[in-house]
């Protein structure tokens, strides 16, 4: 059964809340997609509201990177180094926004969302 974006079914109290809708389907929540470090590029197309796609990328290895002069440039992700959406993530190698990869330029945070976006876009930290 799918998730759906619902408050909880339990009071504070512990009694129950009767519901007085049923799930819709624009309540549904997305797929997670776990962006891993691969050498070859992969990514999936779904649909999302109207006539609108969503790209969500699944492996990677190049990041596009941005350095504090605007300069832009491409680099290779050596290793996923901090993940401040879930510990677990940096032992699975899952990139996320937010994520500080080591990369062949030095360490960048990842700025863009890799799930939504289907690209991997990044500022240096060095």
């Amino acid at each position: 059964m799918a998730e759906a974006h619902e408050r909880s079914k339990r009071k504070s109290s512990g009694g129950l809340y009767k519901p007085n809708t049923k799930r819709k389907k624009r309540n549904l929540m997305g797929e997670f997609s776990a962006t891993v470090v691969d050498e070859e590029k992969k990514t999936n197309e779904r649909k999302s509201m109207g006539t609108k796609k969503k790209i969500s990328l699944k492996k990677a290895e190049i990041v596009n990177v941005s350095d504090s002069e605007g300069k832009a440039f491409k680099a290779e992700i050596e290793d996923v180094l901090e993940n401040p959406a879930n510990p677990d993530f940096v032992r699975r190698g899952i990139i996320t926004k937010g994520s500080i990869v080591k990369t062949s330029k030095g360490r960048v945070r990842i700025t863009s969302r890799p799930g939504q976006d289907g690209t991997l876009n990044g500022k240096l930290l060095d």
